[in-house]
């Protein structure tokens, strides 16, 4: 199990699509935490804490890394010769389930490093007191960390269900930029258990759900996921 953990996370760190993915996400959070600090009147305690928010795009990035993690093998024709090496589908699902959240812990790292890292300069050259390093914005920067860790391990199982790449991708977008907010406004009561809106309540974004019932349900999601993609991988032939 160590060892397939270890060949997956290689391949993660020498994939090229996984490298691209990174730089895109460093670029967009560039983005997200200079205009902010460009355009703010005042570099409060609260605009502070919202700061982190440029690095919760590692979630959705992590969703995406973790799709491709198990559809690359499918894609590539490599899935056959795994699947051979190690007959127990079920260890090798678990491997990739393991490298994509630990994948998407290390995005959400990377960007949180950005953010301190543009953002702490500007505020010390401005004459700012710095108020990253508070309860409230270290506490956005756990839940953004734990809720990529979450995304990439559910993204995995999302590929097992699809194997399809672009499939998972693009329907992983279509969901959550338009069909949750479509669910949600058709079953108000339903709205707060959607996928989107427990990471955001994890990430403190909602009102209807606590931080704590936000990951719960992210959690439910991601083990719902993880299993059922393991389990339809490890009956169904691979092609």
């Amino acid at each position: 199990m160590i060892a397939l953990f270890r060949s997956e996370f290689l391949k993660l760190r020498t994939t090229r699509t996984a490298v691209v993915l990174a730089l895109a996400l460093l670029v967009v959070t560039a983005m997200a935490i200079v205009g902010p600090l460009v355009l703010a009147d005042s570099l409060d305690a609260s605009l502070q804490q919202d700061l982190i928010t440029a690095a919760t795009f590692a979630v959705l990035f992590s969703l995406l890394f973790g799709t491709l993690v198990m559809t690359g093998d499918f894609r590539h024709g490599t899935a056959t010769p795994t699947f051979l090496v190690t007959p127990k589908r079920e260890h090798v699902l678990y491997a990739k389930i393991l490298a994509a959240a630990a994948g998407g812990l290390v995005l959400s790292v990377a960007a949180l490093v950005l953010v301190y890292a543009v953002a702490i300069p500007w505020l010390l050259i401005g004459g700012h007191e710095i108020y990253l390093f508070q309860e409230g914005p270290v506490r956005a920067a756990l839940a953004t960390a734990a809720a990529a860790a979450l995304w990439g391990a559910l993204g995995v199982g999302l590929g097992a269900l699809v194997r399809s790449q672009v499939g998972a991708i693009v329907g992983a977008l279509v969901w959550f930029l338009i069909l949750e907010g479509l669910v949600g406004a058709l079953w108000d009561d339903a709205a707060p258990y959607l996928p989107g809106a427990a990471i955001g309540a994890l990430a403190g974004d909602s009102s209807d759900l606590s931080s704590a019932a936000g990951a719960a349900v992210s959690l439910a999601y991601a083990a719902a996921f993880c299993l059922a993609g393991t389990l339809l991988t490890a009956r169904r032939d691979v092609t």
